[in-house]
C-alpha cells in the first residue's frame, strides 16, 4: 500500500497483533520484495523483532502478510504452533465427521433392512452396500469399516444399557437408540433364538409353537414317568421272585431236616 507521505506501507500480524511498516519510497525495491517472496518478508520482519523495531508481548509463534484485500498468508511459524495448528485442524475434521442423530437412525434402518443379506451374503460385500447408500444420503465419506465399527459400538452400547437397566438398585439410563436397536437385534436368531433345547425342558420353540411344545414336553415327561413306573415295577417282581425262591429253599431244606429226623426215629424204636 502506498502512502504518500511515508512511501510504502506493508501490514503483518505477528502473533495476535497487527503492525504496520513503513518502507521509503527509494526502498521501492525491498517493498516488492516482502509484497511477493514469503522467505524474504519472514526475514526482513525477525530482522525487525531481533534488532528490537517491533516489541512482542509474548513468545514469538506466527507471522501473517496482509494484502490490499485484508487476505492473510503464514509466512512464519514456530513448531509448536504448527503441531498445535495440526491438532486443531484434524479435531476440526473430526467434528466434521462426527454421526449425527439422523445419519446414526439411516443406519440401523439399513442393518434392519440387510438383515437377511448378513446371513447370505459376506459381510463387506453387505457394509459396502450400506456405507454406499449412507454416503449418498448425507455426503459423507465413511468407509465399510467404519460403518461396520460404528455398528458394533452401538451393540456395545447397547448391551452396557440393558445391562445397566436389569441392575436392581439402578436408576434408568436412557438412550436416544435403545428401542430402535433392540427391534433389529430380536429380530436375529443368535439374539432372540427361535428354538432351545434343555435336559430339563426338552425342545422349546418360541411365539406360535408355543403351546404344541408344551404339549411335547408334558408328553416327553408322561413317557419318562411311565418308563420310570415300569422300570419301578419290573425291579419289584424281580425282587418278589427272588425272595419266593429264597422261601422255597428254605422249606425244602426243612421239609427233607424232618424227613431225616423221621427216619432216625424210626430207627431208635426199633432197636
Amino acid at each position: 500500500m502506498y502512502n504518500q507521505k511515508c512511501g510504502i506501507e506493508l501490514h503483518f500480524r505477528i502473533n495476535d497483533e497487527i503492525i504496520a511498516i513503513e518502507i521509503p519510497e527509494e526502498e521501492k525495491e525491498i517493498a516488492n520484495n516482502i509484497e511477493n517472496n514469503n522467505q524474504y518478508a519472514k526475514d526482513y520482519i525477525l530482522r525487525l523483532i531481533n534488532n528490537g523495531f517491533v516489541s512482542l508481548e509474548k513468545e514469538l509463534e506466527k507471522i501473517y502478510r496482509i494484502d490490499d484485500g485484508q487476505r492473510e498468508t503464514l509466512i512464519f511459524a514456530t513448531e509448536k504452533f504448527k503441531e498445535n495448528n495440526l491438532m486443531d485442524k484434524k479435531e476440526k475434521e473430526e467434528s466434521n465427521c462426527k454421526w449425527s442423530n439422523e445419519c446414526t437412525m439411516f443406519l440401523i434402518d439399513l442393518v434392519q433392512q440387510h438383515n437377511e443379506d448378513f446371513q447370505k451374503k459376506p459381510k463387506n460385500i453387505v457394509w459396502k452396500k450400506i456405507c454406499e447408500k449412507i454416503n449418498n444420503k448425507h455426503q459423507t465419506t465413511w468407509t465399510p469399516i467404519q460403518v461396520d465399527s460404528k455398528w458394533k459400538g452401538l451393540k456395545r452400547t447397547y448391551h452396557e444399557v440393558k445391562r445397566h437397566n436389569n441392575t436392581s438398585g439402578n436408576n434408568i439410563r436412557k438412550w436416544n437408540f435403545f428401542d430402535k436397536i433392540n427391534d433389529v437385534l430380536f429380530n436375529k436368531p443368535e439374539i432372540n433364538p427361535p428354538a432351545t433345547c434343555s435336559s430339563f425342558k426338552g425342545l422349546v420353540v418360541r411365539d406360535k409353537e408355543n403351546t404344541c411344545n408344551v404339549e411335547k414336553t408334558s408328553e416327553e415327561s408322561s413317557s419318562n414317568s411311565s418308563s420310570v413306573q415300569k422300570y419301578t415295577s419290573s425291579f419289584s417282581n424281580k425282587r418278589k421272585s427272588t425272595a419266593e425262591k429264597r422261601h422255597n429253599e428254605k422249606m425244602q431244606r426243612v421239609d427233607k431236616y424232618l424227613e431225616l429226623f423221621e427216619r432216625l426215629v424210626t430207627a431208635v424204636e426199633k432197636k
